[in-house]
């Protein structure tokens, strides 16, 4: 802040926010959020990674629980990644559009898992296997979340293969809880 360098507070405020977002502060991520926001505000046109940071704070206000808002900026960064040509932020948003959807009251399942298999597609054709376990955890959470518990367990498996690769730990627990029965009360709610 004290710099005064606008694409210095553009881009620190939203590695900020997405840190944030993965330690699951949405609050805190928000904030920081806005303030990337502001700063942008005299860059105009196309930022730094706009087209990956317009899909993690989708993610960020779903965790924050508005998924109308997650939807709307979800579909922001699908225009956005489309433009670009990434097809990396074109699989975040995918995934991010279909968590939304899958969020929504009432929730419109078949257009949700479409978009995270859409998700799971991109992001399988580049090798991104981070973002992959990722997007198959979502697809398994939301075929549980909707009924379909033994549908959810060739996905639940990748992701647990995939996140254990990757390190990362919370999904890997998080998807053997699923496939284990355990969390899929919370998830039906």
């Amino acid at each position: 802040e004290k710099s005064g360098d606008v694409m210095f507070r553009y881009s620190s405020n939203s590695f900020m926010a997405w840190g944030l977002t993965g330690q699951g502060d949405y609050a805190g991520a928000i904030r920081h959020w806005t303030e990337a926001r502001k700063a942008a505000e005299p860059l105009g046109g196309r930022l730094l990674l706009g087209e990956w940071l317009t899909a993690i704070e989708s993610e960020t206000l779903l965790g924050a629980g508005d998924a109308i808002a997650a939807l709307k900026r979800g579909e922001e960064a699908l225009a956005i990644a489309k433009a670009a040509g990434s097809v990396v932020a074109e699989g975040l948003a995918e995934r991010a559009i279909g968590r939304a959807l899958a969020a929504g009251s009432p929730p419109r399942w078949e257009e949700a898992e479409a978009h995270l298999a859409k998700a799971v597609s991109l992001l399988e054709t580049i090798g991104a296997k981070f973002e992959l376990a990722r997007a198959f955890l979502a697809l398994g959470q939301t075929r549980i979340a909707r009924g379909d518990v033994p549908g959810a367990a060739t996905p639940l498996e990748r992701a647990v293969a995939l996140a254990g690769e990757c390190g990362l730990q919370r999904e890997e627990q998080l998807a053997r809880n699923l496939l284990a029965g355990k969390e899929t009360d919370r998830l039906r709610t």
